[in-house]
């Protein structure tokens, strides 16, 4: 929940958890392979704030919620409270999801939501039971989708539902009362396949998200 003023005079004194798919990860479009870190967005996060503790949790294939194989481990509905657990408490923590739930797991728009606000739930729960201050948290939209690629042409509806769950996630964010950052038309995913980010993705979000955290949670 918003805290309402920029309480941290200094993000160096913050935890932040990012909590992602491949593109927090880092998968490279290109080839596969993983992006060094110092080029992928939460690394260049930890050198703008060099002294803040950045928790990198990105995985591949991790949607919010799939209906089913309910014991996937990719599933972060069921694995956010031992990932949480393991650096609880937290002062941030960003999720940066919802591409491989519109885009693969068959999951509706409506059921992506509801899990959006689960997570949303677990993360403040799991502080307040503790008696921890409840974290700030920022969705994160998805990137503006590269419909040039030849992956593209044959991806028409899954493109469109991740690009709808911008509003959607935007919604959520004011009913719960968290912060929205929306890059779907300042970040965009690589030429070659749609639903990553390439080397200028990365750099873009980073900076993106560098400035909406000074703007609206320190001061």
């Amino acid at each position: 929940m918003k805290s309402n003023n920029k309480n941290f005079e200094n993000i160096s004194l913050m935890k932040i958890l990012c909590y992602g798919d491949s593109n927090t990860w880092g998968y490279n479009p290109k080839d596969s392979s993983r992006f060094d870190e110092s080029k992928r967005w939460t690394g260049i996060l930890k050198k703008i704030f060099s002294n803040a503790v950045i928790i990198e949790n990105g995985l591949n294939g991790r949607s919010i919620l799939n209906i089913n194989t309910c014991s996937n481990p990719h599933c972060a509905l069921l694995t956010l409270r031992d990932d949480i657990k393991e650096f609880i408490p937290l002062d941030v923590i960003i999720f940066f999801l919802g591409i491989n739930d519109a885009a693969s797991t068959g999951n509706s728009l409506k059921e992506i939501a509801e899990g959006m606000r689960k997570l949303i739930d677990i993360s403040t729960k799991m502080h307040i039971e503790k008696n921890f201050k409840a974290p700030e948290i920022i969705i994160i939209s998805p990137p503006e989708i590269d419909k040039t690629s030849d992956e593209a042409i044959f991806m028409e509806l899954e493109i469109n539902k991740v690009s709808a769950l911008t509003e959607i996630f935007r919604t959520i964010a004011t009913e719960m009362d968290v912060y929205f950052l929306d890059i779907s038309k300042t970040v965009k995913t690589s030429s070659i396949d749609p639903f990553h980010l390439d080397e200028d993705g990365h750099k873009e979000l980073s900076l993106k998200l560098a400035a909406f955290l000074k703007k609206t949670i320190v001061k």
